[in-house]
């Protein structure tokens, strides 16, 4: 059951004094904002940690009229029935930002959660007694963040860039990677509807079609290693899908898929040619698959370089990257041997929520201090 659209009629809202949360455990308000139109690594983000929230919390998101649709890669449709879905219709920008901030008055949450660029710039100049706050799911930039009461980084160096500017509250907490994943018959299935046979070795990737992937380049390291037996995958869409599967029709692209966890247990070996890659969601989804990966020297890549048991190679680096697809391929095919345990949703999720009742306790603090002061 999908979530329900909620209306925004002025009835409809009920504000609500801040709640005490001194105690864990406590139900708050919540409202994420993410205005976005395409599905990605940082919109599954979103819906899982909506989803999660909404168990206990009273949680709400906030999403553009272009988010929603019938696209495969729209993003409203994908909310659990208990997050309740809003929808801002104005054109994004200074029309779109006022909407998202009337509606984040009329709902006076204790929490409001921000996600990628517009949504940070949305709720600058709010004005509400609620705490706002926003994960680096790119990266730290002054004009969108210095407005927040704390930042969530997705990485050590994110936290650092943070703190050597401004004294906003900063905390480090890892992405995730939920549910189960897909199992060898539905990735055996899907390999043989693109003529992948079991014992074709597939090199892999998943992610958007753009500059920063590098896919370029990619291609460039591989191509000498391919043949009837080693084929090249790479899954999804984005600025460069078309000119890429014009010019090279050896790469199989099926472009965007709703089948990415059976895509990643097809791969023998997924590879991250990115130039950019501030953490990297399928890192984690490549260890649930517990499929081998290589992967250029990206901030993401570096900071998870432990749990992958992977040397990145240098960015940019075509005869580095092809050394290590060989090795890898040397190997193959193979299953590795991953600790997750690290990446569960319920820990990160327990992680995000003590940030809140910190940032809310201290918002009591103060107002006793206050009340002290003037009494």
């Amino acid at each position: 059951m999908h979530s329900p659209l909620v209306e925004l009629q002025d009835d409809y809202y009920t504000a609500s004094p801040l709640p005490n949360l001194l105690n864990k455990g406590r139900s708050v308000k919540i409202v994420h904002v993410m205005l976005s139109k395409n599905f990605s690594g940082a919109e599954r983000h979103v819906v899982e940690l909506t989803a999660a929230q909404a168990e206990q919390h009273e949680v709400y998101v906030i999403l553009h009229r272009k988010a929603f649709g019938d696209r495969t890669n729209a993003i409203a449709h994908r909310f659990d029935a208990k997050v309740r879905v809003l929808k801002v219709n104005a054109p994004i920008r200074q029309w779109g930002f006022w909407q998202v901030r009337q509606t984040i008055r009329k709902l006076n949450p204790d929490i409001v959660h921000c996600h990628l660029k517009a949504a940070a710039k949305s709720v600058k100049g709010l004005n509400v007694p609620a705490k706002v706050i926003s994960t680096l799911h790119i990266d730290y930039d002054p004009k969108q963040h210095d407005h927040m009461d704390a930042l969530i980084a997705i990485t050590p160096q994110q936290q650092t860039r943070v703190t050597e500017h401004v004294a906003i509250k900063c905390v480090q907490i890892d992405n995730w990677v939920a549910g189960n994943p897909a199992d060898s018959k539905a990735a055996s299935t899907l390999r043989q509807s693109f003529g992948i046979d079991d014992d074709c070795i597939l090199i892999g990737t998943i992610g958007r079609v753009e500059e920063s992937k590098a896919h370029g380049l990619l291609i460039e390291a591989v191509k000498p290693l391919l043949n009837a037996k080693v084929k090249l995958a790479i899954v999804g869409t984005g600025r460069l899908y078309n000119e890429l599967k014009a010019t090279h029709p050896e790469v199989i692209m099926p472009g965007y898929s709703v089948q990415a966890k059976a895509w990643m247990r097809g791969f023998d070996m997924f590879v991250s040619s990115a130039s950019y890659e501030p953490f990297g969601l399928v890192f984690l989804e490549a260890m649930q698959a517990a499929t081998p990966v290589v992967a250029t020297a990206t901030e993401g890549a570096t900071h998870l370089a432990s749990a992958l048991a992977i040397k990145p190679v240098a960015l940019n680096d075509v005869a580095g990257l092809r050394a290590a697809i060989a090795d890898e391929l040397a190997r193959a095919p193979r299953r590795a041997d991953y600790d997750a345990s690290n990446f569960r949703l319920e820990r990160k999720v327990a992680q995000i929520e003590s940030l809140y009742r910190e940032l809310l306790m201290d918002e009591t603090v103060d107002a006793q201090q206050q009340r002290s002061v003037f009494s």
